[in-house]
């Protein structure tokens, strides 16, 4: 166990992965030969390990093994069902599509402690570098950045009002 420094002004990616998962393995292979890009960046990554999780047991030491192989050099560890349970719930409340999220499935947490994005599936690292950008955005940039349809939003009291309520909601 480990205390997490989140919105203490660096982002955080929170990865959850098993080692039966060939695109998580990729993806995790592919931070390791990056980690210089992750330090340019600013941002930490936290891989959680599903395997512990759901019906088919794996050997518990598979995931150490293949850490060990690629030398991750980030955070990493074991999720909990507690956990892996909040981070559904989490994109439930926020994606209308509410199914089992996939592994993997990561979630860019920005320096503040915001929820900036989900990414379900394996991550293109360079749109990751683009997105840890998203923070630094006003308000307004954001909510617009996040839209699925391009357009312009309109701007006014209670958007306003709503947008920062949203804000002051940290995980």
């Amino acid at each position: 166990r480990q205390k997490l420094s989140i919105g203490k002004g660096r982002p955080v990616l929170i990865n959850l992965w098993a080692t039966w998962c060939a695109p998580c393995r990729e993806e995790l292979t592919e931070m390791a030969k990056r980690k210089d890009e992750f330090a340019e960046h600013n941002l930490d990554v936290v891989a959680l390990c599903m395997d512990s999780l759901g019906e088919e047991k794996t050997d518990p030491q598979a995931a150490e093994t293949f850490l060990d192989q690629i030398n991750f050099p980030f955070t990493h560890g074991t999720a909990t069902e507690g956990l892996a349970n909040l981070f559904q719930a989490i994109h439930n409340l926020l994606v209308v599509n509410d199914t089992v999220l996939p592994a993997p499935t990561s979630f860019l947490i920005d320096g503040q402690g915001r929820l900036s994005i989900i990414y379900k599936g394996q991550i293109s690292l360079d749109q990751l570098f683009t997105d840890c950008e998203y923070a630094s955005r006003s308000r307004n940039e954001r909510f617009q950045d996040s839209a699925s349809l391009p357009g312009r939003i309109l701007i006014n009291s209670n958007l306003d009002k709503d947008l920062e309520s949203l804000e002051m909601t940290n995980l």
